[in-house]
């Protein structure tokens, strides 16, 4: 292999070449595996995984799966004092590829032994075993602490140097108890022969303090489970789990990292240069969580299922008011809905109406067929997916989408219909803080992948000027999305949808109508469309006389004084009417708005 191949900086290029390697790879923030990663100790990453995980705009470093998975030992050497650890137990690692660490250290690759090798760390002093169960940082990752990069040392490249078998000493090493390891002299071997009622306490307290070493979750997992293996009377396995999660959540709130803190003076962060916004849907949906909330029957799901079809096709179906010929682009991606008070009979009634009528061609010709803007049948798009079951909350839904997303890369949107459905509420802690930590997770996971989840809520029955507060639950259920829409019925097929977001730099209320096929097409400003037949008559005389005084325009329709000037007034500061020096009212400018681009949603920088 050529030289420069693997001086590369390129993270994707490097990837395509351990990929022929036939080695594992996962995406890591700084040594931290990006996304859960267990099953890629038993299946290869593939290559689309890879182009979606190292595109450009999506930095990560570059995690190695060790062990039998891509058939790799790593002896991590942490600096010069593992290299006495080795010299003083009379090991010679055999030259073998090797990676200079950015922290000053050394990893060396070896075959992986058909005896098999676990992780294991601490089996010298600085010295780690990396093996079933870990993984390593490769090249060209950046130190989380160091800013330095991970490369191949000289000459020790892949191709440049044959792997090595794993050292017998080591693996001698392996089997056999080291001195600080000694049965009585650490937790582990402490564990060997616990009573019931103390195993609970003294798993909990090992798993705490191997996080603590800065091990992985699948390395703690496989530890906590060989310790409770040998309690007296032998401790579940399930359970032992339980207490890595319990140890997890502990030490993630006792317990911050130092890297995690991330302190800029007000004149540092006035001068960066932040990334814009990024919106899957532009001014509608941005990436993060975005809650629906609307009145029973007003079709919040009608929506929610036109947005995940927007996405599907890359085309924003809601802005397509019939004013050109094909709506304003979103960006293109798979979509999944979980339709979870739906069944499969009416998901296919709903995609009918919409104009999903089954491939028209095989569909191994192409994955969107049939698309016609202004016919009957949009397209037919295999990336979009429907389901009407998914677990709660409590039993693993956060983990089923994030194998959902592992096993989809290009999935840009996923929809939940309805919240409640995943959440619940155990009446163990204030409302507000039971609803805030909720939703958390799935805020957390859609900022974490990139991706935008859409959840579909219901409103109150009582009535508010204020949209927000129709939103049914406590504050917590509108304090933690990245954008709120709330859909309210205004008149026959016709509705207000109110946008508002922390990066929106100003509430919005569109006009928006419920077409007879299901779908739903923004017509309009709400303020606008929505006026009354008393303002209506206003604008309507302004407009065929021009400016006028308040006198004169109660007198022109009849009007009592003090309601036409509580009418100018509204009008005049939700700007529908000017006013000039002398007191007169006309109608405002009435920009020719292109509706389909819903350009003037979009947060100014």
């Amino acid at each position: 292999m050529e030289k420069r191949i693997w001086d590369s900086s390129n993270c994707l290029d490097l990837a395509a070449e351990y990929r022929r390697l036939e080695w594992c790879l996962i995406p890591l923030d700084g040594k931290k595996p990006r996304n859960k990663w267990r099953m890629y100790q038993s299946r290869v990453s593939t290559i689309e995984q890879h182009r979606v995980w190292w595109q450009a705009g999506c930095p990560a470093n570059i995690g190695l799966v060790t062990g039998a998975i891509s058939k790799l030992v790593v002896v991590d050497v942490d600096g010069q004092e593992g290299m006495e650890s080795l010299r003083l137990a009379g090991i010679t690692l055999p030259d073998t590829v090797t990676v200079e660490t950015g922290g000053g250290g050394w990893h060396y690759y070896y075959k992986y032994p058909e005896c098999g090798v676990k992780t294991r760390a601490g089996i010298l002093d600085k010295i780690d075993i990396r093996a079933e169960g870990g993984l390593v940082v490769a090249p060209p990752s950046i130190h989380p602490e160091t800013g330095k990069v991970y490369r191949f040392a000289d000459g020790k490249a892949p191709g440049k140097i044959e792997i090595a078998q794993f050292p017998q000493e080591l693996l001698k090493s392996l089997n056999e108890p080291s001195p600080a390891k000694q049965p009585g002299q650490t937790l582990e071997y402490v564990l060997e022969g616990v009573p019931e009622g103390k195993r609970d306490e003294m798993l909990f307290r090992y798993a705490c303090r191997l996080k603590g070493m800065k091990l992985v979750r699948a390395e703690v997992e496989y530890l906590v489970s060989g310790a409770a293996a040998r309690c007296t009377p032998p401790f579940p396995q399930k359970e032992a789990i339980a207490k890595v999660e319990s140890a997890w959540k502990y030490t993630a709130n006792a317990i911050e990292h130092e890297a995690s803190i991330d302190i800029v003076t007000a004149a540092e962060l006035a001068s960066m240069e932040l990334p814009e916004m990024k919106w899957i849907i532009e001014g509608l949906l941005p990436v993060g969580f975005t809650l629906l909330a609307g009145n029973p029957k007003v079709g919040k799901s009608w929506m929610a299922l036109q947005i995940a079809y927007s996405v599907a096709l890359g085309r924003n179906l809601l802005a397509d008011s019939g004013l050109e010929e094909e709506g304003p682009e979103c960006e293109k991606g798979e979509a999944l809905v979980l339709a979870l008070e739906d069944n499969r009979r009416r998901l296919h009634d709903r995609l009918s109406q919409l104009g999903i009528k089954g491939y028209a061609v095989p569909p191994e010709n192409s994955k969107t067929v049939g698309l016609r803007w202004k016919g009957v049948i949009y397209g037919n798009p295999a990336t979009l997916h429907l389901a009407t079951q998914w677990p709660s909350m409590k039993n693993g839904c956060v983990e089923k989408i994030e194998a959902f997303l592992d096993e989809h890369p290009a999935v840009r949107l996923i929809v939940i219909d309805v919240i409640q459905r995943v959440v619940s509420r155990e009446g163990k802690q204030p409302m507000y803080h039971e609803d805030y930590n909720s939703i958390t997770p799935l805020q957390n996971l859609a900022r974490r992948r990139g991706i935008a989840m859409l959840g579909v809520h219901h409103t109150r029955k009582q009535s508010s000027d204020d949209p927000m507060e129709t939103v049914s639950g406590s504050h917590g259920i509108t304090g933690v999305p990245d954008c709120i829409l709330v859909l309210h019925n205004k008149r026959k097929r016709e509705a207000k949808l109110y946008i508002t977001g922390r990066d929106i730099a100003e509430q919005k209320e569109l006009a928006v109508k419920h077409n007879k096929n299901g779908s739903w097409t923004i017509v309009g400003d709400a303020e606008r469309h929505f006026i009354s037949n008393e303002r209506q008559a206003i604008l309507n005389l302004l407009r065929e006389k021009g400016p006028m005084k308040p006198k004169s325009i109660a007198e022109a329709l009849d009007g009592n004084d003090s309601t036409i000037r509580s009418h100018l007034s509204s009008m005049l500061s939700k700007e529908l009417l000017e006013k000039d020096k002398s007191g007169n009212y006309s109608v405002a400018n009435e920009l020719s708005i292109d509706w389909s681009k819903v350009r003037h949603l979009q947060h100014k920088q």
